[in-house]
């Protein structure tokens, strides 16, 4: 069987130009397989075998910033995550402190500008708002087109794996298609590893959306969130002319004004490119990467009849050791 990730490729190698044959060559499939599919709309049914955690694992973040950061050794690395609750020992560390150390953060920045329809920026930031006279947390999606800077943004009560693709899905059918590549932060329900050989393990349900709409995901190089500057520096903006001093009657209201709000930003210059960017969504909006008929939103609504059925279990539990 065919696997997820061949899937995605094949598509996305498609709709960039490449032949049967070629495609063929480069994933070292059939063309048959190739041809199937192209035709096969519905994604592939595969289940990847977990792998094993490391000890690690849950301390990757916290050592990579004494490394790079605070420029601890290993032995005092060492010293500081076994107070966390770390149990492995210094040689598991002083591997996982190698395998890191051959590719450092950069420390330079380059403004890069993208060409129409090539790259979209997506992230997600938590709020605080009134909503119905209570104090609620929400989560703003945002989704940014790279070259005309066209926004489209949407709320959440929740960060769960079924809001952000479903986020990520209204995005791509609001603007009538997908760009070629859309750019996006290293968080748990799309990047599940960045490999030690430069690849990018991505989360299976994430590949199925890319798949069918047909984009190349990009993950953020580790520890450089400014490669994203084109969707992180709006939050800023979001936070403090839409969100302060505001209040909403529902999550709905809250939805509804934030698209108001953004298509009158959409009608200013932007502070880079001068241009409006509704104008100059004219020039990207026929190239972007056509839609298909099918929509994600079975997958969703199962995704969250899983996520519902956990937090009852979770509810359950909680109820039964509690004193």
């Amino acid at each position: 069987m065919i696997t997820m990730g061949k899937w995605a490729a094949i598509r996305q190698l498609n709709e960039r130009g490449y032949g049967k044959r070629t495609i063929a060559r480069m994933l070292g499939v059939s063309r048959n397989t190739v041809k199937r599919a192209l035709k096969q709309e519905d994604v592939p049914k595969y289940e990847r075998k977990k792998l094993p955690a490391k000890k690690t694992d849950p301390f990757q973040d916290i050592i990579k910033e004494m490394l790079w950061e605070k420029e601890f050794i290993g032995t005092r690395i060492l010293t500081e995550i076994r107070k966390q609750g770390y149990t492995g020992s210094l040689t598991t560390l002083y591997r996982f402190l190698k395998k890191i150390k051959k590719d450092p953060p950069v420390k330079t920045t380059c403004r890069y500008e993208t060409e129409p329809a090539e790259q979209a920026q997506f992230d997600w930031s938590p709020y605080e708002v009134i909503l119905g006279g209570k104090k609620r947390k929400v989560i703003c999606f945002l989704f940014i087109l790279g070259y005309s800077r066209r926004k489209y943004m949407t709320f959440s009560l929740n960060g769960t794996l079924a809001s952000v693709i479903e986020a990520l899905e209204e995005a791509i059918r609001f603007f009538g298609g997908s760009p070629k590549k859309v750019l996006l932060d290293n968080a748990k329900q799309m990047v599940i590893e960045h490999l030690s050989n430069g690849t990018i393990q991505f989360n299976e349900t994430f590949l199925k959306l890319a798949g069918l709409y047909r984009f190349q995901p990009k993950a953020c190089k580790l520890y450089w969130p400014r490669t994203k500057g084109k969707v992180e520096r709006p939050f800023y903006y979001i936070d403090q002319h839409f969100i302060k001093g505001n209040e909403f009657s529902s999550i709905e209201n809250l939805i509804q004004r934030g698209h108001s709000f953004i298509d009158l930003w959409d009608n200013r210059p932007n502070g880079t490119t001068k241009d409006i960017p509704k104008l100059r969504f004219e020039e990207e909006k026929d190239l972007l990467i056509s839609l298909p008929e099918a929509r994600f939103s079975p997958t969703i609504r199962e995704l969250r009849k899983v996520s519902s059925r956990l937090s009852c279990i979770l509810s359950c539990l909680s109820i039964f050791l509690s004193p």
